[in-house]
């Protein structure tokens, strides 16, 4: 019979992320190119952010905030932002912002050298067969790569999507948590920081370095997660 162990943890206290914003204020529908000259490259978390100004017939001279993806995501696609310099002539592909005038969201860079990026999601190359970060590691090939180690460094990440089972019970206190929940305060929208990685939210099975496989069940607000563990 298992066993089931309750186990309350406290979350860091959520900090604002200065810079950081939800998706959903992007126009998903349109993609929409630009070609300029990148003024400031400012590459930090939670988001690279260029500064682009455009010039020509195609675009009306202007200036345009360029949000991207995150240093540790673009750090695994192989770019640590010694590809783009201030003074480049680049060529960009994103969806604009509804909320906040000349504010991209690029997922397509393509360097003077001809070499395109991929600096944000899961899109393909639009312009060049020479290019970085567009090639994605499965699961099932990180778990090859990373062998039978016990150790911490490894693959954590499950195969499957992410998620908890159902059938897995909440705490008394994540119970109430869930039922006290306003969709108006979602921490994401206000741009709050969770208070623990993505990666231990998603993970519904972790194989400890004693053997045993842990299946974990949380519900998690911006202050504080609860979990129950089956062992």
């Amino acid at each position: 019979m298992k066993n089931l162990v309750f186990v309350p943890i406290l979350a860091v206290a959520p900090l604002l992320a200065h810079g950081h914003h939800s998706n959903a204020e992007y126009d998903s529908s349109v993609v929409q190119e630009l070609q300029g000259e990148i003024l400031e490259v400012s590459w930090r978390n939670p988001h690279i952010e260029l500064v682009l100004r455009t010039d020509g017939i195609d675009n009306a001279a202007a200036i345009w905030d360029i949000e991207a993806q995150d240093v540790n995501s673009l750090r695994r696609r192989g770019l640590d932002g010694s590809q783009i310099s201030v003074g480049d002539i680049v060529r960009v592909a994103g969806n604009v912002s509804t909320t906040r005038p000349n504010n991209i969201s690029v997922s397509n860079l393509l360097l003077p050298n001809g070499t395109e990026i991929s600096i944000r999601g899961n899109t393909q190359p639009r312009w060049s067969t020479e290019n970085i970060g567009f090639q994605r590691t499965s699961a099932e090939q990180a778990l090859a790569e990373s062998g039978p180690g016990e150790g911490l460094f490894r693959v954590w990440m499950s195969a499957a999507p992410g998620g908890f089972p159902a059938p897995l019970p909440l705490t008394a206190s994540a119970q109430a948590v869930r039922e006290n929940w306003n969709p108006a305060n979602d921490p994401t929208m206000q741009c709050i920081a969770s208070g623990m990685p993505a990666a231990m939210r998603l993970s519904p099975r972790i194989q400890s370095t004693l053997g045993k496989t842990v299946t974990t069940s949380c519900y998690v607000s911006s202050y504080s997660t609860s979990c129950g563990q089956f062992i």
